[in-house]
């Protein structure tokens, strides 16, 4: 760790947590003195992120720390013995929750860590919350900061390095240290890299405020690749089920009608074998007894028709649909999704099919027809989702 290091002791049948401080470190009066005020301070502070320790000195004046029980180990060495642990769902979301709450609370008492490097930090085994032991604005009265933190000074903000002056911004300049160091062996995600560059920024007043307009802007980024991941999933989810409408939707033939080919005449020199006396006899009149139908009064029934269609498959059309818009099936497997869509749209042309059957339309009528509802209640409850997800977020 950057003050000394750190090892486990055995001692009347116990094991106990100790830090040996560097020599150069426990030779200076001012950082002794330093230690022993900050462990009296640290007594103070109920947090579950802060550990506590005791200092002991030996006859030759060379100081150790004594830690609380417990199995720990640095964050630095829990990365590199699981470094897949990074890629779990929401590992990096939870850790920096984990120190956004800590850095308020000890922001509120005026102390601030100042560096957050790996290496600096605690975790006990089986658990990936981070825990404090020393907190850097207790030694800023040390002239050397950068000795202060040796090989682990870049995790420190160039102003407590330069000036021995530190604030809450500090502490975002080393928490976006950190969260860069989460992402050594992978590509930062896009929408962390802006928040990642303004943490880290060298003066301090182009940063975040505090951890917690970090934590903030970090919320509103990842609750914007949730919404753009749920709106690619409804396109998706649209084309699919466009595609499977279409191809499961029947064909529809066009029957071509041709006509009668005219009467030929035949003069006298034609052969007799080819004289058919049946043609002689066909009527050339038209059937008076046909009646015409008023145009517009089919217009009306069929518009009738057409409204009867429309309210009953809308009806239909929302019952079935929602087997799938719901929270359950929009967070599923991409594999229970597709099934359950595959159904969905299945049933949709069934009942299209015989819903128009009913009303007295035409397939391609009843399809088109069919097709737009299902595009407005799909962009309706899609929208109603997201609104609902949003909403219980905040």
């Amino acid at each position: 760790m950057p003050f000394g290091f750190f090892y486990k002791k055995m001692s009347e049948n116990s094991f106990s947590n100790i830090l040996d401080i560097r020599h150069e470190l426990a030779d200076s009066l001012r950082f002794c003195e330093a230690l022993k005020t900050e462990s009296e301070q640290l007594k103070t502070i109920a947090d579950r992120h802060q550990l506590h320790y005791q200092v002991t000195m030996d006859s030759s004046g060379f100081c150790s720390v004594t830690v609380e029980n417990g199995n720990f180990m640095t964050y630095e060495h829990l990365i590199n013995d699981k470094p897949s642990i990074v890629a779990q769902s929401n590992f990096v979301e939870q850790v920096m929750g984990f120190l956004f709450e800590s850095v308020a609370n000890l922001n509120r008492q005026g102390i601030y860590h100042l560096c957050f490097a790996p290496s600096n930090l605690l975790v006990r085994k089986d658990t990936v919350i981070p825990l404090l032991l020393f907190h850097g604005s207790s030694y800023l009265t040390l002239n050397d900061q950068e000795s202060l933190y040796g090989a682990y000074a870049e995790y420190v903000a160039p102003e407590v390095l330069e000036d021995g002056v530190a604030d809450a911004r500090s502490d975002v300049y080393s928490l976006g240290k950190f969260m860069e160091y989460l992402y050594r062996d992978s590509d930062v995600p896009l929408e962390y890299r802006s928040i990642i560059k303004k943490a880290t920024q060298p003066d301090p007043d182009k940063r975040y405020s505090d951890a917690a307009e970090m934590k903030k802007a970090m919320s509103s980024h990842h609750q914007l690749r949730r919404s753009l991941t749920l709106g690619i999933a409804a396109v998706v989810l649209a084309a699919v089920c466009i595609s499977l409408f279409i191809e499961l939707t029947p064909n529809t033939e066009e029957i071509e009608y041709v006509e009668a080919a005219p009467k030929e005449e035949f003069d006298d020199e034609v052969s007799p074998s080819l004289y058919d006396p049946e043609m002689e006899l066909k009527a050339a009149t038209p059937d008076s007894s046909v009646t015409h139908v008023d145009e517009a009064q089919m217009k009306v029934y069929e518009k009738k028709a057409e409204e009867i269609f429309r309210k009953r498959f809308e009806e239909e059309a929302d019952r079935i649909l929602s087997k799938i818009y719901d929270k359950e099936h929009m967070n599923s497997t991409e594999k229970k999704f597709l099934s359950t869509s595959t159904e969905v749209m299945t049933e949709l042309s069934q009942r299209q099919a015989e819903l128009g059957e009913e009303a007295g339309l035409s397939d391609a009528k009843s399809q088109r027809i069919a097709s737009e509802i299902i595009d407005r209640l799909s962009n309706e409850k899609k929208a109603k989702l997201e609104q609902s997800q949003k909403s219980s977020n905040e």
